[in-house]
């Protein structure tokens, strides 16, 4: 991910928080509903990296796969990819 990737994707991230921030306000929730808000929020950005990761992975297992040569190379880098 570039950086430039790397800055929008935290502004978005403070676009929604600040979204959460907004209806805990309007709503007067306590400081333990901001507190689940804030948990659930963190548990679903850690999840989406998870995601990212693995879907970078598979974008480079498949480059890797269309330079591949034999058969043999194939299945080496699918090997690989599993673990």
């Amino acid at each position: 991910m570039t950086d430039k990737e790397q800055l929008q994707e935290l502004k978005e991230k403070d676009e929604l928080w600040e979204q959460v921030k907004f209806i805990v306000k309007t709503e007067r929730l306590d400081y333990g509903a901001m507190l689940a808000f804030g948990s659930v929020f963190g548990q679903i950005d850690r999840l989406l990296e998870k995601k990212d990761k693995r879907i970078e992975e598979l974008e480079n297992t498949l480059k890797k796969i269309k330079n591949t040569n034999t058969v043999k190379e194939f299945y080496q880098i699918r090997q690989e990819s599993k673990q």
